[in-house]
């Protein structure tokens, strides 16, 4: 029932509540909105899977999230992203204290519209990475990092923050793209499963989602100050059976 609601609505709104902006959900529904780059160009995979090996290996792996076809009723005053932790403890083989990045592409930039054929040899943002989290920071936009603790299989993943939120309110083009990152890792086994439309069924519970208003995880200010979160941004890991 979950799929076919959201696929008959595209964009979940809730009713506006005296004047203020209403909360919209827009999740990815349809088959190629959420793939993976792989370093060797030779796989397509419709799912989300993250992984970073020492030494540039052809099986390093990035997550694409890539929203579009939707249209925000109301401003956007906050935002939040959410990704789902695939549930099946074979696809999540991480060590502890393993990072996650969330990065976005620029509205309107260049391969902000890429597509599940491109080659990873062929996307600028990629290829041109001279750190160890396989994108090109100075092309793209900084959005949060998670350190996952081991076992975080069937976890809820939220990015927060004011710079989610500016991402997200420069949206221009009802068009975001969204890249998921591991960061620094030295084994080739150990990789992030976010979300799988290989499996039958989908072994994931909510399709990635852009949350605005307030449906968007917003923690209070005294929160941001106590985590030392001001202008930064808020990652939120919560378990949700």
């Amino acid at each position: 029932m979950r799929h076919t609601l959201t696929a008959i609505a595209g964009l979940l709104a809730l009713t506006a509540i005296g004047g203020t902006a209403r909360a919209e959900v827009i999740t990815t529904l349809d088959d190629g909105d959420d793939w993976t780059l792989v370093r060797s160009d030779t796989t397509t995979e419709n799912r989300i899977l993250v992984k970073n090996s020492a030494g540039e290996v052809g099986t390093d792996r990035i997550g694409v999230a890539q929203f579009s076809g939707y249209a925000f009723s109301d401003p956007v005053m906050q935002a939040s992203v959410r990704f789902d932790i695939e549930r099946t403890a074979a696809g999540n083989n991480f060590d502890a204290l393993e990072s996650i990045q969330l990065w976005g592409v620029p509205d309107g930039a260049t391969g902000e519209d890429i597509v599940q054929t491109d080659a990873y040899s062929t996307v600028s943002y990629v290829t041109d990475d001279l750190t160890d989290n396989l994108v090109d920071d100075a092309a793209l936009v900084f959005l949060g990092q998670v350190a996952f603790p081991v076992g975080s299989s069937g976890d809820v993943v939220d990015f927060f923050g004011p710079a989610v939120t500016a991402f997200v309110q420069a949206d221009s083009n009802n068009l975001m793209t969204f890249l998921l990152t591991a960061v620094g890792d030295t084994d080739s086994a150990d990789t992030v499963l976010f979300y799988n439309e290989d499996a039958s069924p989908i072994a994931t519970e909510f399709y990635p989602s852009v949350m605005t208003n307030a449906d968007a995880i917003v923690p209070e200010p005294t929160t941001f100050a106590l985590l030392g979160l001001t202008g930064m941004v808020g990652i939120a890991l919560r378990r949700i059976r």
